[in-house]
């Protein structure tokens, strides 16, 4: 694998178990990230926080576009002081998760960026305060990265439906303090409980992928072969703002059919899978 980040160490962590936590530097520029941020939050219309939601989400392009260059006018630096020469990063946006019920953000699977088969891409996640079990810390369900499931798409069929809550009680939720980041496979199982607290859940995110891989997406629908995948070269324009449950558009390249990777799981390919979590876990 492509070395992404100058620590060989974290790297190796997040290969491995699927994440790790770091400190970041320029403690100035998060302070004023911060009060942007919440400058900026504070005049959205209250729609948008009425549940979890990541900007990135929106239909209203201009919400999208303002939030990215806040976070990568404050984070772009912090951020490269981390990665490699072979590495670019990528800012990504605001993800605000308001007090209750509705803040909730079940386990799931991320869309895989990159082809995951050949490469890999790495989630930075950076709260904008500390972030505890009681305000909705990020959860993640360690090694569920090594779950051979690289094709990740919203339309594809999710071979995994209706067996998330088996992997909800090895999740392990994430004590991050103001100042610090965690970076994840995006190939992790992840989400995060219920924000207790009364104020919202402040969080940017960020994507290190390696510079010589393009942006890659998945589809299919009834014309699609069955046992295989269409195999898109996008860019990160397309996942921002296009419908990207829909076929792209001519403007990208087909790459050509892949052969799904999974298809079917059962509750014996579930058992079996939770069984290596739970090995790898007690190593």
């Amino acid at each position: 694998m492509q070395q992404l980040l100058k620590s060989d160490i974290i790297q190796k962590k997040i290969l491995e178990i699927g994440f790790a936590k770091i400190q970041l530097c320029f403690p100035e520029e998060l302070d004023m990230l911060v009060k942007e941020s919440h400058l900026f939050i504070n005049e959205l219309d209250r729609k948008y926080l009425k549940k979890f939601i990541a900007l990135a989400n929106t239909d209203n392009s201009s919400l999208k576009i303002t939030s990215q260059e806040i976070v990568k006018k404050y984070t772009a630096s912090i951020i490269n002081t981390h990665i490699s020469e072979s590495a670019e990063a990528i800012a990504g946006v605001h993800l605000i998760k308001p007090f209750g019920i509705k803040g909730k953000l079940g386990l799931h699977f991320d869309c895989n960026l990159v082809d995951e088969i050949n490469s890999f891409s790495i989630s930075v996640w950076i709260p904008l305060q500390d972030c505890t079990i009681w305000n909705g810390t990020l959860s993640v369900v360690p090694y569920s990265h090594q779950i051979n499931n690289q094709q990740r798409s919203i339309g594809l069929v999710d071979p995994f439906k209706g067996y998330y809550k088996k992997f909800k009680k090895y999740s392990k939720a994430i004590s991050v303090k103001k100042g610090e980041a965690v970076l994840f496979h995006t190939a992790l199982l992840h989400g995060s409980n219920i924000n207790f607290s009364i104020k919202n859940r402040l969080a940017v995110n960020y994507l290190i992928k390696p510079k010589d891989q393009s942006f890659v997406h998945y589809f299919e629908n009834t014309e699609t072969p069955e046992h295989f995948l269409e195999k898109y070269e996008v860019d990160d324009f397309f996942f921002k703002n296009k419908d990207i449950s829909l076929r792209p558009d001519s403007e990208y390249k087909f790459l050509g059919l892949e052969k799904k990777k999974i298809e079917y799981l059962s509750n014996h390919d579930i058992n079996s899978i939770i069984n290596k979590i739970i090995k790898q876990t007690k190593r």
